[in-house]
């Protein structure tokens, strides 16, 4: 069995080794790359542009109108107030429940106390 010493200096070796071999490869590959530049008549400036357009995708394109797709987000119309509270804070009641009605439900208060009240008979609107 070998010792330690032994197989550190057999690595050592071995790295040099690869580093020289993978130099060797590294100006090889290089020259074939130049030659089919060359060939095909590609300069380093159509390299250039190629890498900015992998690191960066293209945004897709509505194909008839050439214009870029529409969010799918839903935008939806306001909602009137259906609560409002003593210092003129309003909630539609979507959502969560907003702070300041949870803290007066805390002391003990309704949340029919703040529903705003219509003179048609429906619970929401502006008041008369």
């Amino acid at each position: 069995m070998k010792s330690l010493i032994e197989l550190q200096g057999q690595i050592a070796s071995l790295q040099k080794q690869a580093a020289e071999i993978r130099l060797k490869e590294a100006d090889r590959t290089m020259q074939e790359i130049l030659s089919l530049m060359k060939a095909f008549g590609i300069t380093h400036a159509d390299l250039r542009r190629a890498d900015v357009g992998m690191r960066r995708p293209r945004k897709v394109r509505n194909r008839s109108t050439g214009k870029p797709p529409q969010s799918t987000k839903r935008k939806g119309k306001p909602v009137p107030a259906k609560y409002i509270g003593p210092d003129g804070e309003t909630w539609s009641g979507r959502g969560r429940t907003p702070v300041w009605l949870q803290n007066l439900v805390k002391i003990g208060h309704t949340k029919e106390e703040y529903e705003v009240k219509t003179s048609v008979g429906s619970r929401v609107g502006t008041s008369s």
